[in-house]
């Protein structure tokens, strides 16, 4: 197996440091340290502690784009789509809890241009979510709903993971993202007369 690149240790490291510790509290000497560098050698991978920081935001949206985009654009219908969003959200998220950590935790700590263009990308994100269900809608899968705020809601819910659960626990990651879809498709379903 290749070893990772120094530039993958240094996020790594910096993963670990800014959610146990916080942004704050982790210096570019606590980084390098982990890696076994020196400050300079840190400044060659990345311009600043900000930078590192930015990488890691990066990381996640564009995934989390690319993975949504990738499921609306399938071949299935709506109801599927917005299932496999569901479980893959949960999943995504369960498998990346110190980076989700950071993600929620320490976005203050981005320069407002950073954070701007992390927010338009998280705009995208949701702008994917709304078109699954305004799809939905419109075939008559899904009731009529306020799209914007239920894209919030699944969001919202889905990512609100990294908060509590816990590796072996009671249900699996799939087995929650399972439940949510569940409960979100039920809640969604057209009303009967």
């Amino acid at each position: 197996m290749a070893r990772p690149s120094r530039k993958a240790e240094v996020l790594q490291a910096a993963i670990e440091l800014f959610s146990r510790q916080g942004y704050h509290a982790t210096s570019v000497r606590d980084i390098a340290r982990a890696v076994g560098m020196s400050k300079a050698g840190l400044y060659s991978s990345f311009s600043s502690k900000e930078a590192v920081l930015e990488e890691i935001y990066y990381s996640i949206i564009d995934d989390m784009l690319a993975r949504v985009g990738e499921i609306a654009g399938a071949e299935s219908a709506p109801a599927e789509k917005l299932r496999d969003a569901i479980v893959w959200q949960v999943m995504g998220t369960v498998e990346r809890i110190p980076e989700m950590t950071i993600y929620y935790r320490e976005r203050h700590h981005l320069s407002p241009e950073a954070a701007g263009r992390i927010a338009e990308k998280r705009r995208q994100y949701e702008a994917i979510l709304e078109s699954i269900i305004s799809d939905g809608i419109d075939v008559e899968a899904f009731r009529p709903v306020d799209v914007k705020v239920t894209a919030f809601g699944i969001a919202g819910m889905c990512a609100w993971t990294y908060r509590w659960y816990q590796e072996g626990g009671r249900l699996s990651a799939r087995q929650v993202g399972e439940l949510y879809a569940d409960l979100t498709l039920h809640g969604l379903a057209p009303t009967t007369p």
